[in-house]
């Protein structure tokens, strides 16, 4: 049998081996990636920071400075401030990660942030384990006497009254800088470093879930279980394809909770 008719019988293993083949020298090593990482961050901070400055000074000109403190603990809520630092953050951002990759790879993106096709098997089993660990979390929280939804999205989720913009944000938007970034860009950047595999999909998992301290501990340890299925949904399948849909199914069904929850109180 040739090595044409070979890839075409296994569409999976031709690509693990496509992907097992590329040079190294189409992603930065483990320093460059953890400095051009650290300038996304300040990047994503400085920018949330401006637009919510703005705002800020736009709607609540009129505020006094003894309110502002309170009004700063407020506006954590406000699903509207949520959804224009989402959007701004997660363009601008994105954008970079993008911009970063092709002075790397000389826009080999495929190569490198990992939009790679993924074999219809591998999505259906992918999403089958991915829908029991929802279905695990959910049950544990009931088990533990805790809310499915944090109060704190129900919160954002009250405080617009057209949550179709939040709901983009958050199903499209951030799904798709936080994939881009942590498993898109920082991920080939480390695996084949000291850290190794395992170090990566551990590290990421634990930036990623940093990046959520709205919440409590109990919800950034449930988001850190999630960001370690992630990657190795990102090793197995050598794309950030499925890892940014099923972070959006994941987001997507979370908004429909909020839906539910804030209609039932």
């Amino acid at each position: 049998m040739s090595s044409m008719e070979s890839d075409s019988a296994n569409p999976q293993e031709a690509l693990e081996h496509q992907v097992s083949d590329s040079p190294e020298g189409v992603v930065w090593g483990f320093w460059m990636t953890l400095l051009w990482g650290l300038l996304v961050m300040v990047a994503f901070a400085l920018t949330q920071g401006i637009v919510m400055g703005v705002l800020i000074a736009l709607m609540y000109m009129d505020e006094s400075n003894q309110d502002m403190e309170a009004l700063l603990e407020e506006l954590q809520y406000d699903g509207f401030i949520l959804t224009a630092c989402t959007t701004a953050t997660g363009t601008l951002c994105t954008a970079l990660v993008f911009g970063l990759a092709a002075i790397k790879s000389g826009w080999r993106m495929n190569d490198y942030l990992g939009f790679r096709r993924v074999p219809w098997k591998s999505v259906g089993l992918w999403s089958l384990a991915f829908a029991f660990l929802l279905l695990a979390t959910d049950l544990t929280s009931l088990a533990l006497g805790r809310p499915i939804v944090p109060d704190v999205m129900l919160d954002v989720y009250g405080s617009v009254d057209n949550p179709w913009f939040l709901i983009f944000a958050i199903v499209i938007g951030a799904p798709l800088f936080e994939e881009v970034f942590f498993r898109g860009f920082l991920f080939p950047g480390w695996q084949r470093s000291f850290i190794g595999l395992w170090g990566t999909i551990v590290v990421t998992a634990l930036l990623w879930a940093v990046i959520h301290l709205q919440y409590d501990a109990y919800g950034v340890g449930i988001i850190f279980v999630m960001g370690l299925f992630l990657g190795l949904v990102r090793h197995k399948t050598n794309s950030i394809v499925l890892c940014l849909a099923l972070h959006a199914l994941a987001n997507a069904i979370a908004s429909a909770q909020c839906h539910y929850f804030s209609t039932m109180s």
